[in-house]
C-alpha cells in the first residue's frame, strides 16, 4: 500500500506535469466561482451594513401604529332622531338670537342662519348638512361614546406580547394662520393669505403648521443628548427634519468632490450646528388676520385714491404693527360718531355671545431645535433629489419615516409656554373627544414589539380593513387600522428574507453551472490519464493506491481553484466597495439619521455561506473524477498502453 506522502508527491508531480492544462482548468473554474464569491461578499456586506445602521435608528425598531378609522356618517346624516334634534337646536338658536337682537336694538336676519337640515338626499329625503356647526355638534355628541383609548389597543395587543405602548397627537390649530418670520420679520401683503395646516407629508416649508406631540421614546434616536433647552425657557423644544435644519443654519450637504472626512461628518455636524438654534412663527387667529387684511386693503385704497377729491377716508383707520413684533394693528385714526361706536359695540356683543367673533389674538412662537430627524421620502424626492437613482430609491425604502416637526410630550408638559401653546392648538382633551369622523386628526396609539414576527402577526390578525361598499372598517369588532410605524422594519425583514432566498437561488444556479464545468474539466483530465493509470498498474500499484493519488490530485486542484476564485471574488468586491462605500455611507447616515462618522457602509462581509461554494468546488471535482477514474483502473493496462 502506497504511503500518503508518496501519493502526495505523485499528485504534486501530476499538477506540474501538464501546467497549461492545469492552469486552464483552474482559471475556468475560478472565474465562474469568483462570481459566486462576489455575490456572497456584496450581499452579506450590504445586509450586515443595513443591520448596523438600523440598530442605531428607529428603523431597527418594530413599532405598530394604531389609527382610528374614518367613520361613515351617511347613516347618521339621515337619522331621523338626529335630524329632529338638529332642527330643534336650530329653532332654539334663531329664537335666542332674535331675543338678543331685540334687547340690544340691532337688526337680525334669520336667513343668515340656514337650517342644518336639507332635502339633498335621494328622492328629496331629509338629511343633515355637514357644513352646519349644529350638524357638527350633533354628530360629535352622537360619536362621543365611541372614542377609543390606549386601553382598547392593549386589549387587542396583549396576546402578541408588546414591550411598550405610546400615544401621540397632532397639535391642530383651532383657527387662524401661521407665518414663519424669516430674518425675524413678518411679511405683510399677499403673502399673509391663510395657510392650510399641513399633514406630516406636506410641504416641508410649512411643517410648523402641524407639529406633533410625541413621546420622547419614539424620537430618542434623534434628540441631541447635550441640548441646552430647559423648561423655564419661553422657547418650545422641537425635533426638525434634516432639510429644515440645513435651511435654518445654511449648512448644505458637501459636494461630491469634498474630502471624505467632511462628507462623512456632515450629519454629525448638522446636528451639532442646528441644536439650540431658534426660529419664530407668528400666529394670528381669524380676527387678527382679518384685521391685518383690512388694514392692508384700506392702505391700498387710500393710496390709489389719494388724488381723488371726492374720496372720503374711512372713519376708522388702522396701521400695521412692527414687522418684528407679531402684534395687532393699532388705531391710527378714529373719527366715528358716538352712535356708530355704540352700534358696533352692540353688534360685537351679539357676535361674541353666539361665538361668531373673537378678540384679535396673536402670539410670537419661538421654537428651539433639540434634535434632527432624517428626511422622509417626500423630502428625498423634492428639489435636486427628484432624479432618484437606484441607490436613492433603495435608501428611501430603508429610511425612517419619522415625524418632521415634533415636540416631545414630556417636555411639553413642563415648558413655561405650555398655556400659550394650548390656547393656539387644540388641547389633548379636545383631541380625545373629536368626532371619529375626523379621526385622522385625533390621537394615535402605538405598540412596540421585540421582533418582526409578533408585529406582523398583530397587524395581520387584529387590523380592520377600511373601505368596501359600506366604507366602514371591517370587521366591526376591530377598532384600529394597524400599520408599521416610523420605518419599514417589518417589511425590511421580509425583504431581507426574500433577497437572501433570491441570492441563494442565483448562487446555487451559478454554482451548479460552475460545478458542472469544473467536474467535466476534471473528469476530462482524469479520462486523458489512461496511460498514467496503466503505467501505475504495470509497475504494481493497487487500485486503491492509484485512487489515492488521483483523489489527492483532485483535492489539490480544488484548493488552488478555491483560493484563486476567492481572491478574484474578493478583489472584485473590494473594487466595488472602494468605489461605492463613501456615497453609500453618506446616504445611509442621511436615511437612518445616524450621526456616527465612524460607522461605514461596507459591501464586503464574511460569513459561513462562503463555505458553500468552497464545498461545491471540491464536490464537483470529486464527482467529476469518480467515473473516469473507475473506468481507468478497471481497464486492461496493456490495452491502454498499446492504444496510447
Amino acid at each position: 500500500m502506497i504511503r500518503f506522502l508518496d501519493a502526495w508527491t505523485l499528485a504534486g508531480t501530476k499538477l506540474r506535469n501538464r501546467k497549461v492544462r492545469t492552469i486552464i482548468t483552474i482559471v475556468i473554474a475560478s472565474i465562474l466561482f469568483s462570481l459566486v464569491f462576489l455575490m456572497i461578499f456584496v450581499t452579506q456586506g450590504t445586509l450586515q451594513s443595513f443591520d448596523r445602521f438600523m440598530s442605531k435608528s428607529m428603523t431597527g425598531r418594530y413599532i405598530v401604529r394604531a389609527d382610528l378609522p374614518f367613520s361613515n356618517p351617511d347613516a347618521q346624516m339621515r337619522d331621523s332622531v338626529l335630524i329632529e334634534k338638529a332642527t330643534k337646536l336650530h329653532a332654539d338658536l334663531v329664537a335666542e338670537k332674535k331675543k338678543e337682537a331685540k334687547r340690544l336694538g340691532i337688526e337680525y336676519d334669520a336667513a343668515s342662519d340656514p337650517s342644518p337640515v336639507s332635502s339633498g338626499g335621494p328622492n328629496g329625503q331629509k338629511m343633515l348638512d355637514l357644513g352646519s356647526p349644529i350638524t357638527q355638534k350633533v354628530l360629535d355628541e352622537a360619536q362621543s361614546g365611541n372614542t377609543r383609548t390606549i386601553g382598547d389597543l392593549k386589549k387587542f395587543a396583549a396576546a402578541y406580547h408588546p414591550t411598550a405602548y405610546y400615544s401621540s397627537y397632532p397639535l391642530t390649530m383651532t383657527d387662524g394662520v401661521f407665518k414663519e418670520m424669516k430674518d425675524g420679520k413678518e411679511e405683510f401683503g399677499s403673502e399673509t393669505k391663510p395657510e392650510e395646516p399641513q399633514n406630516p407629508w406636506g410641504n416641508p416649508g410649512k411643517d410648523y403648521a402641524m407639529p406633533m406631540s410625541v413621546p420622547e421614546k419614539l424620537i430618542k434616536s434623534y434628540v441631541v443628548p447635550d441640548h441646552t433647552w430647559t423648561p423655564d425657557k419661553t422657547t418650545i423644544p422641537v425635533v426638525v427634519s434634516q432639510k429644515r435644519a440645513s435651511t435654518l443654519i445654511g449648512y448644505q450637504a458637501p459636494a461630491k468632490d469634498a474630502p471624505a472626512k467632511t462628507r462623512l461628518e456632515y450629519v454629525s455636524d448638522l446636528r451639532k450646528k442646528a441644536v439650540g438654534k431658534t426660529f419664530s412663527i407668528c400666529y394670528r387667529n381669524a380676527a387678527s388676520q382679518a384685521l391685518i387684511e383690512r388694514t392692508i386693503s384700506t392702505d391700498k385704497e387710500m393710496a390709489a385714491k389719494k388724488n381723488d377729491s371726492n374720496y372720503v377716508k374711512p372713519s376708522l383707520i388702522y396701521q400695521l404693527p412692527d414687522a418684528a413684533a407679531c402684534a395687532a394693528p393699532t388705531i391710527a385714526k378714529d373719527t366715528r360718531t358716538k352712535e356708530e361706536k355704540s352700534l358696533v359695540d352692540k353688534q360685537r356683543q351679539f357676535d361674541q355671545k353666539f361665538g361668531l367673533v373673537s378678540d384679535p389674538e396673536q402670539h410670537l412662537i419661538t421654537y428651539e431645535v433639540i434634535g434632527v430627524a432624517p428626511n422622509g421620502f417626500e423630502d428625498m424626492t423634492q428639489g435636486e433629489a427628484m432624479a432618484m437613482d437606484a441607490s436613492n430609491i433603495l435608501m428611501s425604502m430603508f429610511a425612517s419615516q419619522t415625524y418632521r416637526f415634533s415636540i416631545p410630550s414630556e417636555m411639553q408638559e413642563k415648558m413655561a409656554s405650555r398655556q400659550m401653546l394650548e390656547s393656539i392648538f387644540a388641547s389633548k382633551q379636545s383631541m380625545d373627544s373629536m368626532s371619529m369622523m375626523m379621526s385622522s386628526q385625533t390621537k394615535t396609539f402605538y405598540a412596540e414589539f421585540a421582533d418582526s414576527t409578533e408585529a406582523k402577526s398583530f397587524i395581520k390578525n387584529e387590523s380592520c380593513n377600511y373601505g368596501g361598499m359600506s366604507m366602514e372598517c371591517q370587521p366591526k369588532d376591530k377598532y384600529f387600522i394597524l400599520s408599521p410605524h416610523a420605518s419599514n422594519s417589518i417589511a425590511i425583514d421580509e425583504a431581507k428574507k426574500i433577497i437572501s432566498r433570491v441570492v441563494l437561488v442565483a448562487t446555487l444556479v451559478v454554482m451548479a453551472i460552475a460545478a458542472l464545468i469544473t467536474g467535466l474539466t476534471v473528469g476530462r483530465t482524469i479520462a486523458d490519464s489512461r496511460r498514467e493509470t496503466a503505467v501505475f498498474r504495470a509497475i504494481g500499484f493497487k487500485r486503491f493506491d492509484i485512487s489515492a493519488v488521483y483523489i489527492i490530485y483532485t483535492l489539490l486542484l480544488g484548493v488552488f481553484t478555491a483560493i484563486c476564485a476567492l481572491l478574484i471574488g474578493l478583489l472584485l468586491a473590494t473594487l466595488l466597495n472602494n468605489a461605492s462605500w463613501l456615497d453609500a455611507t453618506i446616504k445611509a447616515q442621511l436615511a437612518f439619521g445616524v450621526d456616527d462618522p465612524t460607522m461605514k457602509f461596507s459591501l464586503i462581509a464574511w460569513g459561513p455561506i462562503l463555505l458553500w461554494p468552497i464545498a461545491a468546488i471540491f464536490g464537483a471535482g470529486i464527482l467529476g473524477m469518480i467515473l473516469p477514474l473507475i473506468r481507468n483502473i478497471r481497464r486492461n493496462p496493456i490495452r491502454d498502453m498499446r492504444d496510447e
